[in-house]
């Protein structure tokens, strides 16, 4: 497997995303924060790519769950918010709920089965132990008797598909709340080139 030219694609559709979302919005509040959240979740996925290209794997798993709480929180925020929660959370005086209200409630609200609770039913403990050194973190600091990463190609694309795939689904809703039909359907058929059974997923309901 060449982990570089999946970064290098991967990078390809993170550049065709930062395409699809610049321009000028409404400065609706939860507009607003829904762009800072897009841009906070392609941000992380760049420096995800960057800390790769350097073999700097262990910060890289890192920050995954970083960019997928942000994912998450973006998702929640469109879809299940009451305008006073958003004003709340505006004037940071507002406590999220715990992960797994918040899959579950975007489910219901987007109509996607168990799309959001199936991600975070698999990955969630894992991007959990990678960001708070736990033992999964730990343990990739070992190679036979030397003291060097040790992530396989495997698990490195994981990565790069799991975080690109976040970018790909938030750029849609990006576009869908924004009103730029011809950009989230350009946004919808980049994720059925990356991740086609994403695709098949999110199209439920």
């Amino acid at each position: 497997m060449d982990i570089r030219a999946e970064i290098s694609r991967a990078e390809d559709y993170r550049e065709r995303v930062g395409a699809l979302v610049s321009g000028e919005y409404s400065d609706e509040t939860k507009v607003l924060l829904l762009i800072a959240y897009t841009d906070l979740v392609i941000e992380h996925h760049g420096s995800i790519m960057l800390l790769l290209k350097e073999s700097h794997y262990g910060s890289a798993f890192a920050l995954v769950r970083i960019q997928y709480e942000a994912f998450m929180r973006a998702n929640w925020v469109i879809g299940c918010t009451t305008d006073n929660q958003v004003k709340k959370i505006a004037a940071k005086e507002f406590e999220f709920p715990p992960m797994s209200d918040i899959v579950s409630a975007c489910d219901k609200a987007f109509g996607t089965d168990q799309f959001f609770q199936g991600i975070k039913k698999q990955a969630w403990e894992a991007m959990n132990s990678y960001t708070h050194s736990g033992i999964r973190q730990l343990t990739r600091r070992f190679n036979a008797a030397k003291v060097e990463p040790n992530y396989t190609d495997g698990e490195i694309k994981e990565v790069i598909d799991a975080t690109t795939t976040t970018v790909l689904l938030l750029s849609k809703l990006f576009c869908v709340v924004v009103g730029r039909q011809e950009e989230a359907e350009h946004a919808e058929q980049m994720v059925r080139e990356f991740t086609p059974e994403i695709a098949a997923g999110t199209d439920k309901g």
